[in-house]
């Protein structure tokens, strides 16, 4: 099943996301800059951050549902560009008998 959504829509959709993404990645931006990596090296902030969010995703009981959700996003958005593929090859065999038939016209029916 295929879902069209309108420019407002997407828009509302994003700007929630982007609203959740910001509260919630704000709890990892007070993390130090640097920290002592189990080798002696330093680890960056990025690093580090990384390193937490992954470690609490891969534990979290939310994983099975991202994971879930990431498939049907994946299924839609397949669907959709076969369904985007079938109307170009449409539009293409549509373009080639008109061609073909106005080639037959102006050149064969003289």
């Amino acid at each position: 099943m295929v879902f069209f959504l309108q420019g407002s829509e997407v828009d509302g959709i994003v700007n929630e996301w982007v609203s959740r993404f910001a509260e919630n990645s704000m709890e990892y931006a007070s993390a130090l800059d640097s920290k002592v990596g189990s080798l002696g090296g330093t680890v960056g902030r990025a690093d580090l951050q990384f390193s937490e969010v992954y470690h609490k995703l891969i534990h979290s009981p939310a994983l099975e549902t991202l994971l879930q959700l990431e498939h049907t996003y994946a299924l839609a958005v397949l669907e959709m560009c076969k369904a985007r593929d079938n109307a170009m090859e449409m539009m293409q065999k549509r373009y080639i008998t008109t061609a073909n038939f106005r080639h037959y016209r102006l050149f064969c029916n003289g």
